[in-house]
């Protein structure tokens, strides 16, 4: 895989050498003059200023930061890959979280872990949390129930005393493919047997097609050429700040006000390489990183809907297509 080129003028030196114009100290002293005088007429037009309007404390409510939860589906690693690069991928992943100081939720499919569960391991030493997605990664919308409640629970039940070995107690659940069932008497089964074992269920506020992208990273795996690398990168975050800002936009209709998001993402090459960056995006981007145990006490997760179709979809849209009254009219 060729390497990254970085900007050639992220890191120029400042020029300090005191080149340029110099100026006498009669015109430094009238200047600083100035300067204070002007100082002096801003402080006294600010204390005599009024009390803003409420319009304008909307808008600054409006730009306040938001607050995010990052979690990654498909643990230990996208089953496609070779133990070396599993490695590989999953140091790269737990590397960017770290530097950006983010703490992440893993969902595990039971049956990629294979031999790695050091590799498991490794995200709970660095203070992750993690949780099921079923065995064999079944959709709920394509298999019977009776087969993927049978596949839920030994998912479940295959990380139940490695969990508990490292002291975790919070049990989170994610449905593959994000499908809940395509009745209610089947959701409400579902529901029914998380809760009696105390599982809470993982939605998504901000679903993304990372998978689209991560095929177009492993087209580049033999390349050299860094600028296709550079494109991808750009490509990649841009899809994700668009996804949250859609997000935000169906938010502000379904429940009137900034949620907590929940963004999940998948254990891939395209994350292990660019997750850094699109980490620092979202952090410029304007939002706080939280734990999915902080975002899922948000409102919005306990909403009910009524959307049993054939899409994988977040939480904010199935509750959008549940009621006209929440779709914004160019939806």
């Amino acid at each position: 895989m060729g390497t990254l080129s970085d900007n050639p003028l992220k890191n120029k030196p400042l020029d300090r050498t005191g080149a340029g114009t110099r100026f006498s100290p009669r015109v430094l002293a009238i200047a600083a003059w100035i300067v204070v005088v002007l100082l002096v007429w801003i402080s006294q037009t600010l204390s005599d200023t009024k009390s803003p309007d409420k319009s304008q404390t909307a808008l600054s409510d409006t730009t306040k930061p938001g607050k995010i939860a990052i979690t990654i589906d498909n643990l230990p690693v996208v089953s496609v890959y070779e133990p070396s690069e599993r490695r590989h991928i999953t140091e790269r992943i737990l590397n960017s979280l770290y530097v950006h100081d983010v703490n992440a939720t893993g969902f595990v499919v039971g049956g990629n872990i294979d031999s790695d569960w050091d590799l498991l391991a490794a995200w709970l030493d660095e203070g992750h949390t993690l949780g099921s997605q079923t065995y064999s990664h079944y959709d709920l919308h394509v298999i019977p129930e009776e087969i993927f409640i049978e596949d839920m629970v030994k998912g479940a039940t295959v990380l139940e005393s490695f969990l508990s070995g490292f002291g975790q107690q919070v049990r989170f659940f994610r449905p593959p493919y994000l499908h809940y069932g395509k009745k209610p008497e089947i959701r409400e089964r579902i529901e029914a047997i998380l809760k009696g074992n105390k599982h809470k269920l993982a939605h998504v506020s901000v679903d993304i097609d990372d998978y689209i992208y991560n095929l177009k990273m492993d087209g580049l795996k033999n390349s050299n050429d860094s600028a296709r690398f550079d494109v991808l990168r750009s490509e990649y975050i841009e899809h994700v700040l668009e996804s949250i800002h859609r997000a935000e936009y169906l938010a502000d209709f379904v429940v009137g006000r900034q949620v907590k998001h929940i963004l999940a993402l998948h254990a891939n090459m395209l994350n292990a390489v660019f997750l850094g960056d699109l980490l620092s995006a979202i952090d410029e981007f304007g939002y706080e990183f939280v734990t999915l145990r902080e975002a899922i006490r948000d409102p919005l997760y306990q909403m009910q809907d009524e959307y049993y179709g054939p899409s994988g979809i977040s939480k904010i849209e199935r509750v959008a297509r549940s009621n006209s009254k929440y779709i914004p009219p160019e939806f």
